[in-house]
């Protein structure tokens, strides 16, 4: 990862890190929030320092049992800044894509977004039939469309998911509707 000449100063590889963590991880846990934050850190610092601890959770060969539900917590949230740098941490995770399949399935919707984005981000050609099926339950438009995108990375052709008649009833439903109150100003008409 880059680290960049400030934080790692002395250019050390991530085997001469990782293992300093590994004995002292409190300061990986305070950059989590599953510990107490140093008092060194200010609010300020706080994404810089939660970076910085993604990087060093990223060089460890398989990350830390203690850190494993907070990186797939953030790895499979909503966070659109910390996402990736979790899903590097869980790299070599062991059954990391049967986990990330099995949360196509979760209660939560940005779960299951992400889910879908990252299998596809993967590759993942084991992914293909559980997103086909959790695409045909799925009720909601922002979950549906990741899995389509990542099967549409997976070679799948969408076209079979697309009905143009019931597409065309609800885009028809919709501009039936009155405008929201924050654009009825707008004089769309003009």
């Amino acid at each position: 990862a880059g680290w960049g000449v400030r934080s790692n100063p002395l250019e050390l590889a991530a085997a001469a890190i990782w293992p300093f963590f590994r004995r002292y991880p409190e300061g990986l846990n305070g950059a989590l929030g599953v510990g107490v934050r140093p008092k060194y850190v200010s609010d300020y610092e706080i994404p810089e320092f939660k970076k910085r601890a993604y990087q060093i959770l990223s060089s460890f060969p398989r990350p830390p049992r203690q850190f494993a539900p907070v990186l797939w917590d953030v790895a499979l949230g909503s966070s659109k800044t910390e996402r990736p740098l979790a899903q590097v941490c869980l790299t070599n995770y062991p059954g990391r894509e049967q986990l990330i399949i099995r949360a196509l399935t979760d209660g939560k919707k940005d779960v299951r977004a992400s889910a879908a984005a990252w299998l596809g981000e993967l590759e993942a050609k084991d992914a293909v039939k559980p997103l086909i099926a959790a695409l045909k339950k799925e009720k909601f438009d922002e979950p549906k469309a990741a899995m389509m995108e990542a099967l549409e990375k997976l070679d799948v052709d969408i076209d079979q998911f697309l009905n143009r008649k019931q597409l065309l009833a609800e885009a028809e439903k919709g501009l039936k509707k009155a405008l929201p109150k924050d654009v009825a100003w707008f004089p769309f008409d003009d």
